[in-house]
Formats: C-alpha cells, structure tokens, sequence
C-alpha cells in the first residue's frame, strides 16, 4: 500500500469504506496488483458502482483469464466517456470491445491523412451527381464520425484501390455509398451499401434515384431469378442435405450463436452434440453465385464440398437473409438457430437491441402565448 501512487490512494479511500477494505485486503495480499486496482476504480467510475467493485475484481481476473478484452473495453470507455455495465457477460464485453474498437479506429482515420486513388471510379462516374469521392483517410473517419455508422472497415479496401466511397447529397439526405469493381468492362462499377446517418437504408425510391444519379445500372432490378430458386427455397435445400449429414454422423443437437452491431455481424460459436468433430466431416452442399451475363444478372447454382461446420454456417447466414430482421446494424442484435435431432425440430430466434431514449426537452405553448410573444416583440 505505500508504494501505491498518491492519487490512487485517494481515489481508493473515495470509495464505500467496505469495498476500501476489501480492495486494500486483496492488493495487500497480492491477489491484484496497482494496474488491476486502477482498472477496477475505473470501471466502478463509468458504472457508478462502486459499492460492487470487490465482486467485480473477481470477474475482471477471471474474464481476463479467459482473454475477454475487459480492461481494453474500460479503457476506451473512459477515454470515450462511455458507460459500462460490471455484470456484462463474456459476449457482451467482446461486442462493446468490437464496436469502440472501431471507433478508434474512426477517430485515428480522422486525424490522418493518407490518400486513395479514385481514379478508376472517377473515370466510370456520371459527373452530374451531387457529392464527391472520399480520396484519403481523414476524410473516410470523419464519414463514420458525422454519420454514426463504421466506415473503418473499408481502409483496407480503399487503399488497395479495388472500393470506393461516395458521398451523395439528395433530398436533404446525407447518403454513403460503397462502390465496387466489378471486373466487367460493360458494368465496371457496381453498387454495394448505401447508408443515411445511424446505418438507415434506403427505400426503393430512394434507391433508384441513387443508382440514377451515379450513371449505374441497379443490378437487383435486372437479377434474373427465373432459373433458380427462391432465398427461402435455398436454405432449406441446404438444412435438407444438412440433416442427412448429421443423421449418418449421429450427430444430436446443433447450436449456432450469432451477433451483430455497428455495420457488421457474425456467426460467432457453432457446437455440435455429442462430439464436436462431427463438424469436421465434409459434405455437399449448393453455392449461390451472381454473375454478369448478356447484359443481366443471373443466378448460378454449384454443388461444393464443404465441412458440416461450415456448411451449417452458410445455411445460417441464408436463413436470416430471408427474417428482414436488422441484428448486425446500430445497436445490433443477436440469436440463436438451433437443430434438435431427437425431436426433429429447427427452431431460430434473433433478437433486436434498442438504445434507451432520454427526452432532452420538452415544451408546449399555445397559439395566444405565442401570438402575444410576437406582439411584445415587436
């Protein structure tokens, strides 16, 4: 305790005097040591918890046992003035983590400055839209800043030229839209996300006008589907193939874990029942791939080999394309696709986080108030 630096000493002895004594007792005995006790009086800070702290030091060394990035999470929290709950699960702090992580990675953007070469998309761009090219890295942060969606994710591929962003200003809408290479001389470019603030897509309307503006062909618009199959018809063809693979490896149960937020989701754990290695097993499986054919977009279907693993994976991801539930956007959401073999029953459920909303203000005048405001005024 006395080599503890003074103002950790007064922020400890700031706290309840029972959790004092128990911190003092565990640093004492050097079951923590100064860095976790500064962790610790930090996180009890941004929770305003900290009555809970000695519980939470058992969590925190625990949790940092299991290589849950905790104390990353606490320390972008306070740099970022940001909350955080003492009793978040395991998943919970690995998706905090990913998405201030990516914040970090918006702000370091946003006070660098390295250049990307727009000039394969500036050559097959209309010139009449309203906007302009993101062209170097302080311009892609401060994208992610003003619109409250993650951007960081696209350095990479912006600086190795083969994406592009385009900011376009329509309808009093601020719109991100990602641009891609398409390796087709008769449509170079083609559209990936359009984003408004807070990662809200676009209507239909909005859409077109987009693709309109920007001298692109919407490549939905002319996808032909008539030779395949539906996104529904898809993956149950695949959950059909899947069962006969698990049944002939006698395989019981399948338990996939997914979550999302930001502007990205994952398919995080997949366990098998009895024995994992089942998983490992290879299988057929059909592949979906888009192709650009006399002048449209068609479907092809493939059958591929694949792992049961990845092939329940794949199947995973078709199956909530086909739930229009938005889990990987915003505050994200997360489920769970289950496959019980004794009872013969697929069952999925995704849920959908919300941020709380504070009112900030709120006022009410009448007509009389208002007119007799106006008349003092003046």
């Amino acid at each position: 305790m006395d080599n503890l630096p003074e103002a950790l000493t007064k922020r400890l002895h700031r706290l309840p005097n029972k959790a004092m004594r128990q911190l003092e007792g565990l640093l004492s005995i050097g079951h923590i040591d100064q860095h976790v006790l500064e962790t610790v009086l930090d996180a009890g800070e941004l929770s305003q918890e900290t009555d809970k702290l000695p519980a939470f030091a058992t969590s925190y060394l625990y949790l940092k046992s299991q290589g849950v990035p905790v104390a990353d999470v606490i320390q972008m929290a306070k740099q970022n003035d940001r909350r955080v709950n003492l009793w978040w699960s395991a998943k919970r702090w690995q998706d905090v983590h990913g998405k201030l992580s990516r914040l970090a990675t918006l702000q370091r953007l946003a006070n660098e400055h390295i250049d990307y070469d727009m000039s394969f998309f500036s050559e097959h761009l209309t010139n009449e839209y309203t906007g302009y090219l993101v062209r170097n890295s302080r311009r892609l942060g401060m994208e992610g800043l003003r619109q409250r969606h993650c951007v960081a994710s696209w350095h990479d591929k912006l600086a190795a030229g083969n994406t592009a962003i385009c900011v376009v200003f329509m309808n009093r809408t601020r719109w991100t839209v990602e641009l891609l290479k398409t390796m087709n001389a008769d449509q170079p470019i083609r559209i990936g996300q359009i984003k408004a603030r807070m990662n809200r897509n676009p209507t239909q309307s909005e859409r077109t006008a987009i693709y309109a503006q920007l001298g692109i062909e919407d490549a939905i618009q002319g996808l032909d589907f008539s030779t395949t199959r539906s996104n529904n018809a898809r993956w149950r063809s695949n959950l059909s193939r899947i069962l006969v693979a698990l049944r002939q490896h006698q395989a019981s149960s399948v338990e996939v874990s997914f979550s999302g937020g930001g502007d990205s989701g994952h398919i995080y754990d997949i366990a098998i029942g009895p024995d994992t290695e089942i998983g490992e097993h290879n299988m057929e499986i059909m592949s979906f791939n888009r192709v650009y054919e006399d002048g449209g977009w068609v479907v092809t279907e493939e059958l591929v080999t694949k792992s049961i693993r990845d092939a329940i994976e794949d199947m995973t991801y078709g199956y909530l394309e086909t739930t229009d539930v938005d889990w990987y956007n915003n505050e994200g959401g997360q489920g769970e696709l289950s496959i019980d073999m004794e009872n013969e029953v697929v069952s999925l459920y995704v849920d959908a986080n919300y941020t709380e909303c504070h009112r900030e203000y709120d006022n009410e005048t009448d007509f009389a108030d208002l007119l007799h405001q106006e008349e003092q005024a003046a």
